[in-house]
């Protein structure tokens, strides 16, 4: 949209058509953008990852999740010493749930 005065700067019938031809391209493109990022995110879910800290119970490993899950808490980023994975189908995990983990350190 800002480059649409340089393609219809000489304002001539010829760019004003271009220029036209300009923002039907683009706003279409646009428009089919949103809509396959909808459809991704719908289709594909969210995957999450929670910052975790791995203990030995029982002789079985066990994750627990660190508090402060938000984006720019660095502490519990340091304290972490591995990510619970969460699948994309899941609204929440119960205590005993198997999950995947990622070591981080």
């Amino acid at each position: 949209m800002a480059t649409y005065p340089l393609v219809i700067h000489k304002e001539t019938d010829e760019a004003v058509r271009a220029g036209r031809k300009y923002l039907v391209y683009t706003l279409t493109a646009g428009v089919l953008l949103i809509a396959a990022t909808a459809l991704t995110w719908q289709t594909a879910g969210r995957l999450e990852f929670v910052r975790s800290h791995l203990l030995m119970k029982a002789d079985a490993l066990t994750v627990v999740p660190l508090s402060n899950q938000a984006s720019g808490a660095v502490t519990s980023m340091a304290w972490s010493d591995a990510l619970a994975i969460v699948p994309a189908e899941s609204t929440s995990l119960a205590e005993g749930d198997t999950v995947e983990v990622l070591r981080v350190s």
